[in-house]
C-alpha cells in the first residue's frame, strides 16, 4: 500500500497489513502511529508531527521570542499529537504553555476561540485543523486585530491552498514540515524539468499533493528496482532498508536502514511570504 490517507485510516489497517506482511509506503499522515511501534511493514517518508510541532515553536522561542505557546485542533490521533508536541516543548524549555482550545471538524467561527486565546495571553499558537480551518482562523485572527501572534502549523497545513490564499490573508503564517516548497528551488535541474512536465500535461503549477505524490512513486520504484525480479517480502524489507538518495522533489535526503524506517530526519521550517511558502530553517 502506498500514499494511504489519515492517521486513523492507517491505523485501523494496520492489523490486517501485518497478518499478511503487506508493507505500508509513504502514507499521507505523519503520526507517530505509524512508525511507533516498529514493525517490518511500516515505512514512513518524512519526520512526525511531533517532531514537527516541537521544532516549530523551538524555531519561535528562538528566533520571534516566543514564550506563551498554546494550541488550536481537533481532538483526534493527529490534534492530539500537535499538542502534546507544543505541550512537551515548552516544557522541556522552562516556557508557558498558556491555553488550548478544541475544535468540531466542521467548524468554521473561530472568533470566540481567538478571543479566549488571546485574552490568555497566547503569543505562539500550534494549529492542527483542516485547511479551510488553517485559513479561517488565520485570517479571523487578523481581522480581530490580533497581529501579533504566530501560527505554527506542522506538514499537514504546509499546502499550496494555504499559502495562495487571496489577499494575503494567510501571510505571515509558519509551518514545519518534512519538504521543502518548490519556488525557491527551481535551480535544481531535475526538479525543473518535472515541473516543467506537470505543467505541460496539467496546466498548473504542481500542488503539495503532486509533489508528494511524485515522491512517494520514486521511493516505491527504487525499492522495487532494488528488491530485482524475485520479490519476497524479505527482498522488498532488504531493499527499502538499503535506500539513500536524495529527493530533488520534495528537497530532502532519504536514508533507510535497519531499525530506521523513516526516510528524511530533516525539519524545514517556512512562512508563507506574497502568497508562496518559503524556507526560513531546517533542523
Amino acid at each position: 500500500m502506498c500514499l494511504t490517507t489519515g492517521t486513523p485510516m492507517n491505523v485501523a489497517v494496520f492489523p490486517l497489513l501485518e497478518g499478511r506482511g503487506v508493507p505500508n509506503i509513504a502514507p499521507l499522515s505523519v503520526g507517530r502511529q505509524l512508525l511507533d511501534p516498529p514493525a517490518p511493514y511500516k515505512y514512513a517518508s518524512v519526520s512526525s508531527y511531533y517532531d514537527q510541532i516541537r521544532a516549530g515553536v523551538s524555531y519561535l522561542v528562538k528566533n520571534e521570542g516566543a514564550t506563551n505557546i498554546c494550541a488550536m485542533y481537533i481532538p483526534s490521533d493527529f490534534g492530539h499529537e500537535i499538542a502534546e508536541g507544543a505541550k512537551d516543548i515548552s516544557s522541556e524549555l522552562g516556557l508557558n504553555f498558556a491555553s488550548e482550545t478544541t475544535h468540531r471538524p466542521d467548524e468554521q467561527d473561530f472568533v470566540g476561540s481567538l478571543t479566549k486565546l488571546r485574552a490568555d495571553g497566547c503569543d505562539t499558537i500550534a494549529i492542527a485543523l483542516g485547511l479551510r480551518q488553517v485559513i479561517t482562523a488565520v485570517a479571523t485572527a487578523k481581522k480581530i486585530g490580533w497581529t501579533d501572534v504566530n501560527f505554527m502549523g506542522s506538514s499537514a497545513a504546509f499546502h499550496t491552498a494555504v499559502a495562495r490564499v487571496p489577499g494575503g490573508v494567510t501571510a505571515g503564517m509558519y509551518a514545519s514540515a518534512g519538504w521543502s516548497d518548490i519556488v525557491a528551488r527551481m535551480d535544481n535541474p531535475t526538479l525543473a524539468e518535472w515541473v516543467a512536465s506537470y505543467q505541460e500535461a496539467t496546466g498548473e503549477v504542481p500542488p503539495t499533493g503532486a509533489l508528494l505524490g511524485r515522491s512517494a512513486a520514486e521511493l516505491l520504484v527504487r525499492a522495487l528496482d532494488a528488491a530485482g525480479p524475485d520479490l519476497t517480502h524479505d527482498s522488498f524489507q532488504a531493499a527499502m532498508e538499503s535506500l539513500e538518495y536524495p529527493d530533488e522533489i520534495l528537497g530532502v535526503e532519504v536514508d533507510y536502514g535497519p531499525g530506521d524506517h523513516q526516510g528524511a530526519d530533516v525539519i524545514i521550517i517556512s512562512r508563507i511570504v506574497e502568497g508562496n511558502w518559503i524556507e526560513v530553517a531546517r533542523q
